[in-house]
């Protein structure tokens, strides 16, 4: 009798389901275990999805991030420029802003 009357475990998207099984399967526990599985495969789908998103959206906020730091960079030695004339040397400037941008400039 035990070896007729199994438990079969199943995770769905709302946790762990337990549906007792008879040897004999009736067409309605299969459609009821298919529905089980589309529906996991259907959340795994989603978080899939919301993982991509979450990606794509750290990496704007990083592409945005550097383009913050490069304006910071252009104004910080367009204002030295401003201020010393010819005799400044971007590349030098680029260089130590690139330690601390605002260690020379204040507003």
């Amino acid at each position: 009798l035990a070896a007729r009357n199994t438990v079969h475990m199943e995770r769905a998207p709302s946790g762990l389901v337990v549906k007792r099984s008879d040897a004999d399967e009736s067409a309605d526990s299969k459609v009821a275990e298919n529905a089980i599985v589309a529906a996991q495969l259907e959340s795994d789908r989603l978080e899939a999805l919301e993982r991509e998103q979450c990606l794509h959206t750290r990496e704007s906020l990083i592409k945005a991030d550097l383009r913050g730091q490069r304006a910071t960079k252009r104004l910080v030695s367009d204002m030295m420029m401003e201020t010393h004339g010819a005799c400044y040397d971007r590349g030098f400037a680029s260089h130590l802003l690139t330690r601390n941008p605002l260690r020379n400039f204040s507003v």
